[in-house]
């Protein structure tokens, strides 16, 4: 096999540092017009060849983030870096990335990937595109707030879930760095002062929603809260109101709007009580107090059946009992559920033998994080993955105010309320991730 390699080509292609065979006679010719030396553009194509010859050989580095697949308990961001220079590229929904896909400009905190596929991408010019790297997250929920105990194994006593971080940023605005939120300082209608002095006013739900939108200072874009992100700031270790004061000042006891319609009567919207922390649901043509938000909106839980009577929330890394106290322990969770009262209910749970886990009462954010908003019926809750739910199921957290009522969800409205602890309720025992 003959090599032929002219003395122009050589010299041209020497200056870049090159040296490309050509093991093939008949290439060579066919290639004449390519790699003719005798003008500049024969060279330009000879170069644009050698470079994606080199290209072919060079990759961008795999992404890699800054903390691995896991569950955190702690609020933290997740950085995303490749080869220097390159561009990475993600997705958050299983998706494969592209170069359509977002671009990573900045840290995402978890509290934003919790329950999602990250999936990221590098490209670079001249470089083949690197493989595709994939993480999924999940992220506790926030603490109750409860420090004080009333029973063995209750909320007070175990304190789980990410603990709460406020900053007064000095320009009428809190940071909740545990849930990556920017807050109004203070209420609708106070003074943007230090103290929020001044007096509230209310509005009804379409109102509070455009003051929300309208909104200017702070360089923020602001929105009236979902129902998810205002059920945030009620701290349950504390009453009238259930809110820092210090980063809250002036806080209204009194309900706030969300801007979560009630799916089951559409006429009503959700609203978050500050007098104990109640949850419910009132007429959009109704008043209540306004505080905006800004930052990107979290997703809602992800479950996954187990298959062994358990369910893992991929959102929250909590595992719970598939089925009720008393019901049987299969697919349709046949039967009826067993109602007890709350000391029972806190002992049997942490009694429980499933799955070779540990058990407990639910603390009242843990539970409230499987209720299903978007149901228009009847149970609000994923009966797919938990069948056969109905009714009040217990927390293990007491009512601050009133100690002897402790908290309790109601599945049939996605209501919260508190209830004597000595009277009867369902419960849904659940285990740590």
């Amino acid at each position: 096999m003959n090599i032929v390699i002219t003395k122009l080509f050589i010299k041209e292609i020497s200056l870049l540092g090159i040296v490309i065979f050509f093991a093939n006679t008949n290439c060579l010719k066919a290639k004449r017009s390519l790699f003719d030396t005798s003008s500049q553009s024969g060279f330009a194509n000879a170069l644009l060849l050698s470079q994606q010859i080199s290209a072919g050989n060079r990759v961008v580095a795999t992404p890699t983030f800054s903390n691995p697949s896991g569950h955190y308990s702690t609020s933290l961001r997740i950085t995303i870096s490749s080869t220097t220079g390159s561009s990475i590229y993600f997705t958050r929904d299983g998706s494969e990335p592209s170069a359509s896909s977002t671009l990573y400009t900045s840290s995402i905190h978890i509290s934003s990937l919790a329950g999602r596929t990250l999936k990221a991408i590098a490209l670079k010019t001249g470089f083949t595109k690197s493989a595709v790297a994939t993480a999924e997250y999940s992220y506790s929920v926030l603490k109750s707030g409860q420090t004080t105990s009333y029973a063995t194994g209750d909320d007070g006593a175990t304190q789980l879930g990410v603990a709460r971080s406020y900053t007064d940023n000095g320009d009428g605005t809190v940071t909740d760095s545990a849930m990556d939120l920017v807050w109004q300082k203070c209420s609708r209608g106070q003074n943007n002062d230090a103290i929020c002095s001044g007096a509230a006013t209310t509005a009804n739900w379409a109102e509070a929603g455009a003051y929300c939108t309208g909104l200017i200072f702070a360089s923020k874009i602001w929105r009236l809260p979902s129902r998810l992100e205002l059920e945030t700031l009620p701290d349950y270790g504390i009453s009238n109101p259930v809110i820092n004061g210090t980063v809250f000042p002036a806080t209204v006891a009194s309900s706030y709007w969300s801007s979560t319609t009630d799916a089951i009567i559409p006429a009503n919207a959700w609203l978050v009580s500050f007098t104990v922390g109640i949850v419910n649901t009132n007429l959009q043509s109704s008043g209540a107090n306004v505080r905006c938000v800004s930052g990107e909106a979290k997703a809602s839980s992800s479950f996954t059946d187990t298959g062994d009577g358990t369910v893992k929330d991929k959102s929250t890394g909590l595992v719970w009992q598939k089925c009720s106290n008393g019901q049987n322990n299969d697919s349709t969770c046949s039967g009826t559920a067993s109602s007890f009262s709350w000391t029972l209910a806190l002992s049997n749970c942490n009694g429980l033998s499933l799955a070779g886990r540990a058990w407990r009462l639910p603390s009242v954010k843990e539970l409230k994080s499987i209720v299903d908003l978007t149901r228009t019926t009847a149970p609000t809750i994923d009966t797919s993955i938990f069948p056969n739910t109905n009714s009040n199921y217990w927390s293990s957290s007491t009512n601050h105010s009133s100690p002897t009522l402790a908290w309790s969800v109601n599945f049939d409205t996605a209501a919260m309320v508190s209830f004597a602890k000595v009277g009867s309720n369902l419960y849904r025992c659940v285990s740590e991730p």
